[in-house]
């Protein structure tokens, strides 16, 4: 499944992970939308890290990928994703 955000809503996600290893990963997220590019914000346990521009898949059955790299130490962790507007939000990576 995946959350669907109308144009009216600044939508926010909030992701609960836990990491084995102190290193960079990529926060890769996957999404499809329809319209202009729109930026969302990016935090890690609060602190904001940095933002990702959705670019327009072409409508809600093309999905695609977005990433942002983040140092993160080994542990538990809150990612929050918001500003979220007329997009579809399917999951989150962290890669290696």
């Amino acid at each position: 499944g995946y959350v669907q955000f109308d144009s009216d809503v600044n939508g926010t996600l909030e992701f609960a992970v836990e990491l084995p290893d102190d290193r960079v990963y990529a926060l890769e997220l996957r999404y499809a939308r329809e319209g202009e590019t729109a930026p969302i914000k990016i935090a890690v346990d609060g602190k904001e890290i940095g933002e990702l521009q959705l670019w327009s898949t072409g409508g809600e059955a093309t999905w695609g990928w977005d990433r942002i790299p983040c140092a993160l130490k080994r542990g538990k962790h809150n990612i929050r994703i918001s500003g979220v507007q007329s997009t579809q939000v399917d999951h989150l990576n962290l890669v290696k």
